[in-house]
């Protein structure tokens, strides 16, 4: 295994987390982890307390990385075939708010990863991903082997009545994009699994509309389909300090800055624009531009947590 500058980003045993400057405490007691699980870096503290705490501002930074202005978007196949030399010059241009970003998703996924094996069984579930919110989370998920799918399918900014999305020119072509990712009834039955549908609820009318969509129009039956929010899991969770918390919810969340780091659009299914409506015309570009699609920084984000994993040896 590797052992890179970016390895402070990462937990230890019995001590806190330098980042050059920004101090990350993992104080951790009570948890340890089977040697199965991805999270089998996060291992005792001799720390008094049980919690994960990030003692730097969340922030965006101005500055554009290289790997953030190339068109092509960054995946596992393009990474692992990047020599050493090129992989960590790239890293080393990414803005350190990036660096910390990945790291600390990554302790979040582990977060995410245990409440789930814990609340519906190791390997007995498929993270359904909803929107932009649980993005980055979710990358980090499938990247270290959890079944996951990540739906581009975003009401915040609507008020759309129920009656009218059953009517959504969309659907047929967002139906088989779920089947060819294995969210249907026969794939989720063949496969002993639930979809676990996870949004972050501000107003709960979001979520609300994503679980009416998923068993109305796309046809999953409501007992293959578990519903839980990123607000439950994260504030329910004692390993993160409420400080770090709030941090989180509040800019990447509440603030809707999340959208800056992930590979996933927005998409409303109401959009009648005649550009958009090729989508629903035509099953490729709707593919397209799910499988296509990049964010401002969602380049750096994902070259960071790839970078960090790979050298845990975490990639799966």
């Amino acid at each position: 295994m590797r052992i890179a500058p970016y390895m402070a980003l990462m937990p230890k045993i019995n001590n806190s987390l330098n980042f050059k400057g920004a101090s990350f405490c993992y104080r951790n007691p009570a948890v340890s982890y089977a040697a199965d699980s991805f999270a089998d870096t996060f291992k005792k503290s001799s720390q008094a307390d049980n919690e994960i705490s990030f003692e730097i501002p969340l922030q965006l930074k101005e500055y554009t990385p290289a790997i953030d202005r190339i068109n092509s978007k960054i995946d596992k196949d393009k990474f692992l075939h990047l020599n050493e030399t090129i992989s960590d010059d790239i890293y080393s241009d990414i803005p350190l708010s990036t660096k910390t970003f990945a790291a600390e998703n990554i302790v979040l996924a582990s977060v995410f990863k245990e409440t789930l094996d814990e609340a519906f069984g190791k390997g007995k579930y498929k993270f359904v991903s909803i929107g932009t919110s649980p993005a980055c989370i979710a990358k980090v998920l499938k990247l270290t082997g959890s079944d996951v799918v990540s739906l581009p399918m975003s009401f915040s900014k609507t008020s759309s009545a129920k009656k009218w999305l059953d009517n959504s020119p969309y659907l047929e072509n967002y139906q088989r994009y779920m089947n060819e990712c294995s969210l249907s009834n026969e794939s989720l039955e063949a496969e002993g699994k639930v979809a676990v549908v996870c949004d972050f609820a501000n107003s709960g009318r979001s979520l609300e509309l994503a679980q009416y969509m998923l068993t109305g129009p796309l046809w999953l039956n409501k007992d293959n389909i578990r519903i839980v929010t990123m607000n439950d899991i994260i504030q329910n969770s004692d390993r993160i300090s409420n400080e770090w918390k709030e941090k989180y919810m509040k800019e990447y969340l509440y603030q809707e800055q999340m959208e800056q780091y992930c590979d996933v659009p927005h998409f409303d299914f109401l959009d009648t624009r005649p550009g958009s409506l090729k989508m629903a015309e035509n099953y490729k570009d709707l593919k397209s531009y799910f499988e296509d699609y990049k964010a401002p920084h969602s380049n750096s984000f994902d070259f960071c947590v790839l970078k960090m994993l790979d050298d845990s040896g975490l990639i799966k």
